[in-house]
């Protein structure tokens, strides 16, 4: 009874750490949408300039924060630690972004001992998850400007972005299918890649109001901890311990089965022989008389 219970047990665990994996396996679809990233502290990306390779940016999660800004309103979002270098000339600010809609909370730069802080109210959307090709969206925000002691300064922009497509992009850092988010309106334009794979942008390029290419910053290295393919692997591993206990629960349970199905018995001890006994001697004397 308590082996039978055992085997349930471990049935019902294979079952469930293989359907884990199931679901954890990103899904192979030709066309999927794009999901938001789940970003951990130490994740980064480092992005080179194709034209300049003394040029570059780095951005690392510092942790997570409550982010207030200029106008009173909180925010849960990320601190990402920005590192701008060209030739030699370093700058290193600092930027809080939500990861569920990586919309842009709050920017500070230091230059020169005098702390520029930026705001926005909402926060600026820069992708409306989940990700479809022609998937388009706007967001009003209020704009706020502390330049060191000073007041801030209000304005309001309405900013519009929409999914150009969906393309694998081959970069320095590898091949990452991504989402090609562009934004919208007359004038110069941003373009902005986004991978799941990455959590983040596989590549950025700016073009001009000719709709021609000013510039352009492809991922060269990164760390996503999240990552669904590395929660596959662990899933996969539990799922195969999972079947090797099963099957060596079935094998000892066939073990024990007897010739025809059912539970052996207690083993019987080889019959014992004594010794040898002389043969019988027919009985002496004359033949027993019949009555008359």
């Amino acid at each position: 009874m308590h082996s039978n219970r055992l085997l349930r047990l471990v049935v019902m665990f294979a079952v469930v750490a293989l359907l884990g994996v199931t679901l954890m396996v990103p899904a192979q679809r030709a066309r999927a949408d794009a999901n938001a990233p789940r970003w951990t502290a130490g994740d980064f990306w480092l992005y080179v300039d194709v034209n300049n390779a003394n040029n570059s940016v780095r951005e690392e999660v510092i942790g997570r924060e409550s982010v207030q800004t200029l106008l009173g309103a909180t925010y849960e979002a990320w601190h990402l630690r920005q590192t701008a270098t060209a030739g030699s000339f370093s700058l290193s600010s600092d930027e809080w972004i939500r990861d569920a809609d990586l919309g842009l909370v709050k920017t500070s730069v230091t230059i020169f001992t005098i702390t520029t802080i930026t705001t926005y109210d909402p926060p600026q959307t820069q992708a409306s998850f989940p990700l479809f090709a022609l998937k388009s969206w706007g967001v009003t925000v209020t704009v706020a400007v502390k330049v060191g002691g000073g007041n801030p300064t209000n304005f309001t922009s309405t900013l519009s972005y929409q999914v150009d497509g969906e393309m694998d992009v081959s970069v320095a850092a590898g091949k990452f299918h991504s989402f090609s988010i562009r934004t919208l309106g007359t004038g110069a334009y941003t373009k902005l890649y986004y991978s799941d794979s990455a959590g983040y942008w596989s590549k950025r390029e700016t073009y001009n109001a000719a709709n021609q290419k000013t510039g352009e910053m492809d991922l060269v290295q990164y760390r996503y901890q999240w990552n669904n393919w590395t929660l596959a692997a662990i899933g996969l591993v539990v799922g195969v311990i999972a079947i090797l206990v099963l099957f060596y629960l079935y094998r000892k349970r066939r073990q024990a089965m007897g010739q025809l199905g059912g539970v052996a018995g207690p083993r019987m001890a080889p019959p014992q022989y004594g010794p040898m006994m002389p043969p019988q001697q027919p009985p002496q004397g004359p033949p027993p008389q019949s009555p008359p």
